[in-house]
């Protein structure tokens, strides 16, 4: 009977390695689909909570689309909506109003904050920033009267208020008209705008496409919703990556204990191929032994597959790929099997002899003269232990990245207010141009007694109050060579919001004149100063400003009819024609003054050069900004906007509605920020989460790849050891030798690794840059947390360290043995 060759698939020792091996790689790829899957259901019913679940629209549609609509056995579902016209709301446009279908409620996933869509036909549902924007508050059943302009008709109705609607029209993806105002069909009003919108059978979600560019030409596709399972979508990708990751790590990790089996074991290979095994023998039996390392991470990945919910398509097409890269590990087999020799003369006794010139010369030699020619001599599994540890650096890099960036934009996000609150402007005074009469107003200040019902409200967790005074115009010496005189800047900014005319027709420089009463206001200034020095005591006093003047360009917007400009460098509209204020200086003199006062002289005590987020600072950002403290108002700080900061629970919108009804009874300008808030922050919170846990997982690999490798190093220390005795080398040399060894190759892995990560932030920075952004700015303390990087460091310097140490501890044991058995040989002999 013939007997089948078995080599690998006896060695239990070298089975339990694979399977450790293969059994934590699948692991990692079974984390990366459970977390696609996860991602991909959760971002996908909140995008459609926020997008609506429509696959797409046609705005405007005439009879024939529709029809094609109905026509194709693609479509699943259709919904409609029908504009009847603008709403006026005091002479002003607030937005389009109509009515819909039930199929297009379901399709919008349009969720209220209180009341219900409306069933008569005097009642109506409106958006919540509508009522903000017309001064109405949240109360059910108040009666509104509009002017509703059909065509070039207006009509007036009246409205009983039935339902508040949570803002989405600002979200979507539109041409044409997004109701805003609700109400049921009015067979007198005939619509003058019909708009479809509609989804897809699930199997037919890949031909959108074809129906946009075959059937309907201007088509509208949700693109906002990912619909279908997209493996290099933004949010799976770094899933994707960790899952090709896991097969190269795998690959390598599996090359390096196989090469490092095969020098361990070469005279028995060698052995074997002399006594006439061929290597398909060799090739077979290796296949078996991955068989048998792959049964038990198999049954617990497919028990995995029923306790996680992961789609079993998705897992048999995972699992596909996974195998085939496994095969790629055969030609390496195949390398390395062939290059051992089969000669077995080539292999001496256990006891090396060794020569009196060959000793003396090692002898001589120095650790780290010994640390190379042993390096040289691993330089395969040294150079792909190293690579190894560099690609999982560069991905727990990655990931800290993100995981900090998403920590600190959810910072930012908690520091935008729930309800901003604005007093209504007051006439300051009027001018006449050739061309127009020109009314100018100011905020005026809000009276302590009112004040106080929005700030001592025990239910709020925090408030902010600052005072805008656009009073003032500002004069210092060379103000005429500012660049907001220039002539190429007023061509393209006529008129900016800065310059205007005074009282007597003079044109002159406007700035916002901006004071607070918080505490974060002087820790604002005394960070953010670039030019000058932060003083407190001559602030205080009133003797001192200090005034923002960023770079800033600008264009002339026709759509708007206004001028535009902007200070923010990543949306600068013309590049090349970039102005930044240099006519004032620090410590140079600044008039400030208004109509009917006594002009006010101010030093300038320093000047803040450099682009600041409102949405970071709670600050203002206008440009010339003039911050002053309560000095400049001879002690009394004046109030116009309140930042109001709710609690995040199910007291919130009760809240909302007791402070729009608050502001609406004393008429000022409300602002419900809270829905906008709180849907950012469950998306960045949601980031946060993916790269954390991605995160830990590299982690862990990190730390198990790492115990492995100092494992299997074991086996070389105690033949590296017994070579070293018998040449003489003392056990300090050894020790030496193993210290320089760690010495060189951590910090080679960390310099490799984290210039490699800059030259990936760098590729990614290029397709974004800006003129004021350089490359360095991504690495700026606002967005990165060097203290956290380099504890990273530290603990895989300290990891290493301490595994290093089990593992020599031990064999430092094992050495005493060896003492003893030779010493003991000797003495017999």
């Amino acid at each position: 009977m013939k007997h089948r060759f078995r080599y690998y698939s006896k060695n239990r020792k070298l089975i339990i390695k694979f399977t450790y091996i293969l059994g934590s790689s699948l692991l990692v790829i079974l984390f990366s689909l459970f977390m696609q899957n996860h991602l991909f259901e959760t971002k996908k019913m909140q995008n459609e909570n926020l997008y609506g679940s429509w696959h797409g629209a046609v705005y405007d549609g005439n009879e024939s689309e529709i029809s094609k609509l109905f026509d194709n056995r693609m479509i699943s579902q259709i919904g409609f909506t029908y504009a009847l016209g603008d709403v006026q709301f005091n002479n002003v446009h607030q937005g389009s109003i109509g009515y819909v279908d039930d199929t297009f409620l379901e399709l919008s996933n349009i969720d209220l904050m209180k009341g219900s869509m409306p069933n008569d036909k005097d009642e109506i549902a409106i958006e919540k920033m509508k009522l903000d924007q017309m001064g109405l508050d949240y109360t059910l059943d108040q009666t509104i009267s509009i002017q509703l302009i059909h065509n070039d008709k207006t009509i007036s109705k009246e409205y009983k208020l039935c339902g508040i609607i949570n803002n989405y029209s600002a979200t979507w993806l539109s041409r044409g008209r997004l109701l805003s105002f609700f109400i049921i069909e009015d067979k007198m009003i005939d619509p003058i705008e019909e708009s479809v919108f509609f989804t897809v059978d699930n199997d037919y979600l890949e031909t959108l496409n074809d129906i946009s560019q075959k059937l309907i030409q201007n088509l509208v596709i949700n693109t906002n919703v990912e619909f279908t399972y997209d493996p290099l979508s933004s949010q799976n990708l770094p899933y994707t990556l960790l899952f090709g990751f896991a097969i190269i790590y795998t690959l390598l990790l599996l090359l390096y204990t196989f090469q490092q089996w095969t020098r361990a074991h070469g005279r028995e290979i060698q052995t074997l191929k002399a006594l006439g095994a061929s290597m398909s023998s060799f090739l077979q039996d290796f296949i078996e032994s991955i068989g048998r390392a792959l049964r038990i991470p198999l049954v617990l990945s497919i028990l995995c597959v029923f306790i996680f919910s992961i789609p079993i398509l998705i897992f048999i097409l995972g699992l596909t790929i996974y195998l085939l890269s496994l095969s790629m590990i055969l030609i390496s087999f195949y390398i390395t099997i062939s290059k051992v020799p089969v000669n077995i003369n080539s292999f001496t006794e256990d006891t090396t002899i060794i020569k009196k010139t060959f000793k003396i010369k090692y002898k001589t030699l120095t650790p780290f003269r010994l640390m190379i020619r042993s390096f040289r001599f691993h330089l395969k599994q040294e150079l792909l232990q190293i690579i190894i540890c560099v690609a999982m650096m560069i991905t727990a890099y990655t990931s800290l990245t993100h995981t900090i960036q998403n920590s600190y934009h959810l910072k930012q996000i908690e520091k935008k207010p729930d309800i901003s609150i604005t007093i209504n402007p007051k006439h300051y005074y009027t001018i006449e141009t050739k061309q127009a009469i020109h009314t100018f107003n100011y905020y005026p200040d809000i009276s302590e007694e009112k004040l106080n019902q929005y700030i001592q409200n025990n239910a709020i967790t925090s408030y902010r109050t600052y005072y805008i005074d656009t009073r003032y115009y500002a004069k210092w010496n060379n103000i005429e060579q500012s660049p907001a005189w220039d002539d190429k800047f007023t061509k393209t900014l006529p008129l900016a919001s800065w310059v205007r005319e005074d009282w007597n027709n003079i044109k002159r420089l406007f700035p916002n004149v901006y004071s607070s009463t918080n505490t974060q206001y002087y820790d604002f200034l005394s960070s953010h100063i670039d030019k000058g020095e932060w003083n407190q005591k001559d602030f205080e006093q009133g003797d001192t400003v200090y005034i923002y003047l960023p770079a800033y360009t600008g264009e002339y917007i026709e759509e708007k009819a206004v001028p535009d400009y902007s200070s923010d460098p990543q949306t600068f509209y013309d590049p090349d024609l970039v102005y930044q204020d240099q006519t004032l200086k620090v410590g140079d003199t600044i008039t400030l003054q208004a109509k009917d006062q006594k002009p006010k002289t101010c030093k300038v005590g320093g000047i803040i050069s450099q682009y600041y987020d409102m949405s970071e600072t709670g600050i203002p950002n206008n440009l010339y900004q003039i911050f002053v403290s309560s000095a400049f108002y001879d002690g009394h700080y004046p109030t116009s906007n309140i930042d109001l900061y709710l609690p995040q629970d199910e007291t919130s919108e009760n809240l909302e509605s007791h402070f729009s009804s608050l502001a609406v009874k004393d008429g000022f300008h409300f602002y419900n920020l809270a829905q906008e808030k709180r849907r950012e922050k469950e998306i960045v919170q949601n980031d946060l989460v993916l790269f954390t846990v991605l995160l830990l997982g590299i982690l862990c690999i990190l730390t198990f790849s790492q115990v492995l490798f100092i494992s299997q190093k074991r086996k070389e220390l105690k033949y590296q050891y017994k070579v070293f005795y018998q040449l003489g080398i003392p056990t300090s040399i050894f020790n030496q030798m193993q210290i320089i060894e760690m010495c060189i190759k951590i910090p080679m892995i960390l310099i490799m690794a984290f210039g490699s990560f800059a030259c990936i932030q760098y590729v990614s920075y290029l397709p974004e840059q800006r003129l004021m952004y350089p490359f360095s700015s991504r690495f700026s303390q606002e967005y990165w947390s060097w203290p956290i990087f380099v504890i990273m460091n530290i603990s895989f310097v300290l990891m290493v360290m301490l595994c290093s140490f089990l593992i020599y501890n031990r064999q430092q044991n094992k050495r005493s043995k060896v003492y003893e058995t030779h010493h003991h040989t000797r003495s017999s002999q």
